[in-house]
């Protein structure tokens, strides 16, 4: 069903069309991603953490925090009191309306308190090398952060006019390079 307003004007918006950039994610990606919400907090200048010192860690050319550097990471991470990340990582309780546990069962049959510390211990080794890797930079098709498989899938389900859904166009699939160069040389000179 095409929405009144496209109907009527035959524009493309975004306040009532699409998937207001959703990303689908695979099952698996939960922790991964929760890790990458968690870390905003030192994610910045002050700390040595913000996107050119990622990129350059990427790159292999950051430099190894100092030990003090790291332990003002640690305790901005513990203390921002905007995060749920304290209850995640055992560090507080949670609050009634937060359910950490969908999140920490994969941790395999182990406490919750064993659980909780697993992740922090995760979340915090992030801290302590610099956080050179995002989520996002695996990203497919701009929409789906999952396996290959996933991102097929995705590409079967999606449905619908590209006015209606402008994400869909990403996922379409793409041709190989191979094929462009052999349709190329099939084009007659001259």
């Amino acid at each position: 069903m095409i929405p009144q307003p496209f109907r009527r004007h035959r524009r493309v918006g975004h306040l009532f069309q699409g998937r207001y950039k959703a990303i689908v994610t695979e099952a698996g990606a939960a922790w991964e991603l929760s890790r990458y919400v968690h870390l905003n907090p030192v994610r910045v200048g002050a700390l040595g953490l913000d996107k050119a010192a990622r990129k350059l860690e990427a790159a292999g050319m950051g430099a190894k925090a100092e030990a003090g550097l790291v332990r003002e990471r640690l305790a901005r991470l513990r203390g921002y009191r905007w995060s749920s990340y304290r209850a995640y990582a055992g560090l507080a309780e949670a609050p009634g309306w937060l359910t950490t546990e969908e999140l920490l069962a994969p941790s395999g049959g182990l406490s919750r308190r064993a659980r909780a510390r697993v992740y922090r211990e995760e979340v915090e080794a992030a801290v302590r090398s610099g956080l050179a890797e995002s989520p996002w930079e695996r990203l497919e098709a701009q929409v789906v952060l999952g396996t290959a498989e996933v991102v097929g899938r995705m590409r079967r389900l999606a449905a619908g006019e590209v006015a209606e859904q402008p994400q869909r166009k990403w996922l379409r699939a793409r041709p190989s390079w191979e094929s462009v160069v052999a349709a190329v040389e099939r084009v007659p000179e001259g």
